[in-house]
């Protein structure tokens, strides 16, 4: 049950219930501050979220080339996540700065400033892009990360895409470039997107980890030549 659900059901209760003068003033008190939690959370929330992501290394801090980053193109001002740097630590969440001649230097967030510790259960919300739009994601590496200091190794919590056809007899196909944990810590959730052919129990391979670099196979029973849609989970 959110908070406002709360809210509008002590409102509802002390409307057609008497209720003493001290319990109404209670009742009022708890929907004061069912309003400003939730005004904090979403403050909260609103802080951790980015534009998009970007999983290319950025080898220019001070020259990060504003188009091209998973279909989006960025503007001063707004909010990127640097996952794969080649320096790890350099991972995080950055503003855009100034655009000049396609380029504008990136600066930490305030959140997220150097040598500011986070914790390991910190979530950055994407909110564009072709590949990550509405993806949440974490930094694996366990316990607190020190900006700057500590590689993150950022993951996303879940992430959808749509396979090409199956082929082959049986149906096969090699899913690569993924995001994936750990063959323990990761799994994939499988459904038809468009079945073709002869359909069959659709299952994965052994899941090789990686980030971006990850892959695995789905197999069908049958000699089909669906297209699947596939999620992959990585647990915390």
């Amino acid at each position: 049950m959110s908070l406002t659900t709360l809210s509008v059901f002590a409102n509802w209760i002390s409307d057609r219930i008497y209720l003493p003068r001290y319990i109404r003033a209670l009742v009022a008190e708890l929907e004061a501050r069912f309003v400003t939690i939730e005004a904090d959370v979403a403050a909260v929330e609103a802080a951790s979220a980015v534009r998009g992501v970007v999983t290319a290394n950025v080898a220019d801090l001070g020259a990060f080339t504003v188009a091209g980053n998973d279909g989006l193109t960025y503007t001063a001002g707004q909010r990127v996540l640097l996952a794969k740097q080649t320096t790890t630590t350099q991972d995080g969440i950055y503003v855009v700065g100034t655009v000049a001649v396609g380029a504008a230097p990136l600066t930490r967030a305030s959140d997220w400033a150097a040598a500011s510790v986070q914790p390991g259960a910190s979530e950055i919300k994407v909110d564009e892009g072709t590949a990550f739009a509405k993806t949440t994601w974490y930094p694996s590496v366990g316990g607190n990360v020190t900006v700057g200091t500590t590689s993150p190794a950022f993951y996303p919590k879940r992430i959808k895409a749509v396979s090409a056809a199956l082929a082959g007899t049986p149906g096969t196909l090699a899913i690569t470039a993924q995001w994936i944990k750990s063959a323990s810590a990761s799994i994939v959730l499988l459904t038809r997107k468009n079945p073709a052919g002869t359909t069959g129990d659709l299952s994965y391979g052994t899941l090789t980890a990686g980030a971006g670099d990850g892959s695995f196979t789905i197999t069908s029973t049958g000699n089909e030549t669906s297209t699947i849609a596939y999620e992959i989970v990585n647990a915390e």
